[in-house]
């Protein structure tokens, strides 16, 4: 088990944390100051678990709306999957906290203020903020395939561009989706993603920008901004199709990856070994 899988484990049963929901494996006893307390034997996917259970902080602004300080983020994820076809994508999915969480109470004066994206009683119709590409199945961010494998080794301090655009939404092949979704004001439309990555020790951090059109009340002009950090985050590995052998999903990986043998295959999940 690398150095940090095994500080991690030993933190754990040092600090007698609970155990709910880890794999039962070979149990060890370790003396608590009280009793002495059995604990199952940490796995490599309970590591992996452990780090993605971690509390994640984080903040999301919108450019010249009502809250220029922006909004907490309640729930981020970051995950991967590997594509039937042997391409291999990264997942994001936050969701903030209510537009008005921490504000002062809604006042009939803020229906008055002019214009949707600065008025406080129009947000407040629309409760809270997702930006997603796994909530309504949307594309995510191309990282690997064949032709250009995916090196996790660079990923710290690179940033990932999807869905490149200047003023007016790209335009899409029939059937293609969005790398993002955005609900904001209504089902709106995100693109022009500029996503770094920054690892600090045992997890990662997320800076990303986009541009947003208010699509729900027809526009396509990407006349707004937002940007959001994201610290504490663990990537929770790249998924196997439903249906796909082990077999068959580590020959389209192998070939997706730089470094195949440094992967291993956790709970139907490519996760660094």
């Amino acid at each position: 088990m690398p150095v940090l899988q095994r500080k991690l484990a030993r933190e754990l049963t040092e600090n007698h944390r609970d155990y709910t929901g880890l794999h039962t494996g070979q149990e060890r006893v370790f003396n608590a100051p009280d009793k002495k307390v059995r604990a199952p034997r940490l796995e490599l996917h309970d590591v992996h678990t452990i780090c993605d259970r971690d509390p994640v902080k984080g903040r999301i602004w919108f450019t010249g709306n009502p809250w220029p300080k922006g909004h907490a983020i309640e729930k981020a994820t970051w995950s991967g999957r590997l594509d039937p076809g042997g391409a291999l994508f990264f997942d994001l999915h936050l969701e903030s906290a209510s537009y008005y969480a921490g504000d002062r109470p809604r006042t009939e004066e803020d229906d008055d203020e002019p214009g949707d994206w600065k008025a406080r009683g129009v947000w407040a119709n629309y409760h809270r903020c997702s930006l997603s590409s796994t909530k309504w199945g949307h594309r995510g961010v191309r990282v690997g395939s064949p032709e250009t494998p995916f090196d996790w080794t660079k990923l710290d301090g690179k940033t990932l561009r999807v869905d490149r655009a200047k003023e007016v939404l790209p335009t899409f092949a029939d059937g293609e989706l969005a790398a993002f979704h955005i609900y904001l004001l209504g089902h709106d439309a995100v693109a022009d993603h500029a996503i770094r990555f920054t690892r600090s020790r045992a997890t990662w951090s997320i800076d990303w920008k986009a541009k947003i059109a208010l699509a729900y009340t027809g526009h396509r002009n990407l006349a707004h901004r937002l940007r959001a950090e994201l610290r504490g985050l663990g990537f929770s590995g790249f998924e196997i199709p439903t249906g796909m052998t082990a077999k068959a999903a580590r020959a389209l990986f192998a070939a997706a990856v730089t470094d195949p043998a440094k992967w291993t295959i956790a709970r139907r999940r490519f996760v660094r070994a």
